[in-house]
């Protein structure tokens, strides 16, 4: 079937090679291209009478009553002005320097005058004077829309564009997969002429809700479609996993799961035993458990014969995780090895025989797995934790170090419910939304810098219960000297204040990994009481006896990483607090005040900076929408995916959808 909106624009009239080119340029190139088009503004203007206030838009029609006069002043600038009679009487009409118009507004003429109202000498600024049509409807004289366009293109020509695309389609049924009164939505073409040709900003407003969903619907499609086309049914990717495997494992642990990692971990375990890819994201707030799901996912994998590999993109993360698999498995004949740059030489050979043959079950490791001589025996399922840390390219790499792999990709980054709904389609999503037991909100607080000493002495009574906590100072990346006095400054500031029996550590960046790792290691030991850092820290340390943070200058931080940062306290049963210093009124650390949960801050944090920003300037694939907003179309952006997945299932002849969606088969 031939959509008549994809009818090329230089089928229409008044539309030559030279206008073609300058809405190509604007990437309209059809019907639908111009249509969609939609005014941004539409302006209401009253009907000239005596109840007018001051600075009212008006419109008016009337005749003319007398010669144009002139005045000009400060250079050649011009002032004009005549009398206009109307249906409700005569007002003065004055218009600014465009000398132009003079020689056609002569005594006698109609035409039709738009502009703002002056109560207090019954005058109306012009900003538009125009011949009076026969067929001029003065409900239409009272209601202008405007479109963002380019030079060469006017306002008037657009809409006489517009009008001519209604012509052309007057009687042809334009292909629309929104069912009929679907949740009380109009028809596509209704929706589309009230837009550019409203009677009321009303109906303008209704219009542009009801095309919001068109946008979302048509995205959602194109999704669907594409998870389609890549989706390709193979045996090989499916491990059928068995349930005892997966509930002895949670059986041996020394805690209880919470009901959301039970749900997730059914969830993912149902998704690899089905006959495709599994590419699923887990995201969960800081500290909610995630590490032991994917624990209890691979010790049933191991069970079935396959290997799997976990990357994480620190060596102090992976350091971590080796240290918690080991205990998880220690007693259940599981073997695992950790692979990283500090890897010796002849104990990284070693490893790479025995993965090679088979006899290590698990790898954990950073970007070394990534490696052309790391080769698995049979590789099936992968974790790639903080993903977002890692380019496409080395996930792709990742992947293919077996044949026919499922994906885990982790994050403590809550993706915001209004961009996982809009934004993710091929990949499937499973949340913990609940922390484990016992844990307790940590008490965050906002202090200023005269306040440090205080803030030393609350920290002084965590440290005679015997806890430990971070320091953070913010990175100045122009200068490593500064952020190393600045350590250096608090370092004293903390040491002079406290018991010399409390050993303090700095960790900055211009130390070795050895080192680094070494300051970690006697930190998670408890050897060290207060570890001050300028590095990002907010990722991989996991000491359950820290209590406390103190974020220095935290209005410097964003909300993510102060959420993340605060997230390395409050893993235990014990209260935790987290202290921002800030000098002066700071949004982002109010928030940090009053919210703690991760999916709240990353709404927040959306609204704040806004998709792009968000993701960061370089993230491809964020749409953008004329009438749809991300942020305040949630439930639309629910329902348009939910009736598009529909749509997609019940349909057979797909290259109908691609018509309705204006993309050519071949570039699909």
């Amino acid at each position: 079937m031939d959509n008549i909106l994809l009818t090329n624009i230089t089928s229409l009239k008044g539309v030559g090679p030279k206008t073609a080119s300058i809405l190509n340029s604007m990437d309209i190139y059809n019907i639908r291209d111009v249509l969609f088009n939609i005014p941004y503004k539409v302006v209401m203007s009253a009907q000239f009478s005596s109840n007018l206030n001051q600075g009212d838009r008006v419109v008016t029609s009337g005749i003319i009553e007398n010669r144009v006069v002139t005045q000009f002043y400060e250079n050649k600038k011009s002032r004009s002005y005549f009398s206009l009679q109307t249906p409700n009487g005569s007002v003065k009409i004055i218009f600014f320097n465009q000398m132009y118009l003079k020689k056609h507004l002569i005594e006698g003429k109609e035409v039709v005058v738009k502009g703002i109202y002056n109560s207090s000498n019954n005058t109306i600024t012009a900003n538009s004077i125009s011949n009076a049509s026969k067929d001029t409807n003065s409900n239409d004289d009272s209601i202008e829309v405007s479109y963002h366009l380019k030079q060469g293109v006017t306002q008037k020509k657009y809409r006489e564009l517009v009008e001519n695309c209604f012509n052309y389609i007057k009687d042809k049924n334009i292909i629309n997969f929104v069912p009929e009164n679907f949740k009380g939505i109009w028809p596509l073409k209704k929706i589309l002429y009230t837009l550019h040709f409203p009677e009321n900003s009303v109906s303008f407003d209704k219009a542009k809700k009801m095309f919001a969903f068109h946008e979302l619907f048509d995205y959602q499609l194109k999704l669907q479609l594409q998870s389609i086309s890549s989706k390709v049914e193979d045996k090989d990717y499916q491990i059928l996993l068995d349930k005892s495997d997966i509930d002895y494992f949670i059986s041996s642990l020394a805690f209880d799961l919470t009901n959301s990692q039970k749900d997730v971990i059914e969830e993912i375990f149902q998704d690899l035993s089905l006959p495709y890819s599994m590419n699923r994201l887990l995201q969960g707030d800081v500290g909610c458990g995630k590490t032991v799901v994917a624990a209890a996912l691979i010790y049933g994998v191991v069970k079935r014969g396959y290997q799997s590999a976990i990357m994480a993109p620190t060596e102090i993360l992976a350091n971590q995780h080796f240290d918690t698999f080991f205990e998880f498995f220690r007693d259940l004949d599981v073997s695992l090895a950790l692979l990283t740059s500090s890897t010796p030489k002849k104990e990284r050979t070693k490893i790479l025989e025995l993965l090679k043959a088979g006899e290590i079950d698990i790898l954990i490791g950073t970007h070394s797995l990534i490696q052309g001589d790391v080769e698995f025996n049979d590789l099936k399922f992968v974790i790639t934790d903080e993903q977002h840390r890692f380019g496409v390219n080395q996930r792709k790499t990742f992947l293919e170090k077996g044949k026919k792999v499922n994906s885990l990709m982790m994050t403590a980054t809550p993706i915001p419910r209004s961009l996982a709904i809009t934004l993710i389609t091929d990949i499937k999503v499973s949340t913990i939304n609940e922390l484990p037991h016992g844990r307790k909100k940590v008490q965050t607080y906002k202090a200023t810098s005269k306040q440090l000493k205080s803030v030393l002495d609350n920290i002084t009574l965590e440290l005679e219960k015997n806890r430990q906590g971070y320091v953070v100072c913010p990175l100045i990346e122009e200068s490593e000297k500064i952020d190393l006095k600045n350590v250096e400054e608090m370092y004293e500031k903390i040491t002079s204040h406290l018991d010399d029996k409390y050993k303090v550590a700095i960790l900055h960046g211009k130390m070795s990994n050895k080192e680094k790792d070494y300051i970690v290691e006697q930190f998670i030991k408890g050897e060290i009481h207060i570890l001050i850092s300028t590095t990002v820290i907010e990722v991989g340390v996991n000491v359950p006896n820290a209590t406390f943070m103190l974020i220095v200058d935290a209005n410097r931080f964003g909300l993510a990483t102060l959420h993340q940062l605060r997230g390395r306290v409050g893993r235990s049963s014990y209260q935790s607090y987290c202290v921002l210093i800030c000098d002066g009124k700071n949004e982002r650390v109010d928030i940090m005040c009053l919210e703690n949960d991760g999916f709240k801050i990353a709404e927040f944090d959306l609204k704040q900076r806004g998709p792009g920003d968000f993701f960061g300037t370089k993230q491809s694939g964020i749409p953008s929408f004329k009438a749809a907003n991300l942020l305040n179309d949630t439930e639309l952006m629910y329902l348009a995916k939910k009736l598009a997945y529909k749509i997609v299932e019940v349909t057979d002849n797909k290259e109908k959808l691609l018509s309705y969606l204006g993309i050519e088969k071949n570039n699909f």
